[in-house]
């Protein structure tokens, strides 16, 4: 009978995580659904207060991040539920992203940046093709500008990785005028992860530094960096963990800025 007992409690308490997991499962698909429905018909956002000037009190950028297509698919079935992962299913992000871009056409910025991980996963065809299709709704007067994340060229980026961005998104440092603004952008996982890369990552750093004093020596009204992985969270001397940037490196940058 004892052993009975156990046996029942042990099922029992399988039964009841089973069912909390559930729960779970509905409670976070809920949420997030209730989401994107008020994302989908919210109005359009009161900018009055909240634009980054260019020196024109007029204009202003929308700065945006983690895009991530193909990362709804993978949170839920894959970290609650542990299910095949199906990386080809980007309806519900996609609905998040064609928002923020119909809100970006009635607002009118002066440039819109995706701060990194645009795609979930690194050079998955399906996702860039939708990243693609949806950015190229932004009326074609707003210039957009993307930004290279981990997700985009792999937590520690290869010659290979690197290239298939470039291909598709562009170069991963580069510059650009606009207003007041001198932007540069910048690399963030050739600083934090340049194992692979060496020469990559001693390119990036030789060409910030230059870029840096032709702003400077221009007069440049703003100098804005702008990269996925911070270089801290909190504080520059703080230790090193997963979202910020390794301390010797961090020093590094922030000695040039």
């Amino acid at each position: 009978m004892t052993n009975r007992r156990h046996t029942m409690r042990r099922l029992m308490v399988k039964v009841a995580g089973t069912l909390a997991l559930i729960l779970t499962v509905i409670s976070c698909t809920s949420s997030l659904n209730n989401a994107m429905r008020e994302a989908s018909a919210s109005p359009v956002p009161d900018v009055e207060g909240l634009a980054q000037y260019l020196g024109d009190e007029s204009q202003f950028f929308i700065g945006m991040a983690d895009t991530q297509l193909g990362m709804y698919s993978y949170s839920l079935p894959m970290l609650l539920l542990r299910a095949t992962y199906k990386d080809d299913q980007l309806e519900k992000d996609a609905l998040l992203f064609e928002s923020a871009i119909r809100h970006a056409n009635n607002l009118r910025p002066a440039f819109i940046i995706v701060c990194g991980d645009l795609v979930n996963r690194v050079g998955h065809a399906g996702q860039i093709a939708e990243w693609n299709r949806i950015a190229s709704l932004l009326n074609p007067s707003i210039p957009l500008h993307a930004v290279a994340g981990n997700s985009d060229v792999g937590n520690e980026p290869t010659a290979e990785t690197l290239l298939a961005y470039r291909k598709v998104f562009g170069p991963d440092r580069y510059s650009f005028q606009e207003g007041g603004i001198h932007a540069i952008v910048l690399n963030s996982q050739l600083i934090d992860a340049p194992e692979s890369v060496p020469e990559e990552a001693k390119k990036q750093l030789s060409w910030v530094r230059d870029e840096l004093d032709r702003a400077r020596a221009a007069g440049a009204e703003h100098i804005v960096v702008f990269q996925h992985q911070p270089l801290f969270l909190e504080s520059p001397d703080e230790g090193d963990e997963y979202f910020n940037i390794e301390r010797s490196a961090r020093t590094t940058y922030l000695e040039l800025f």
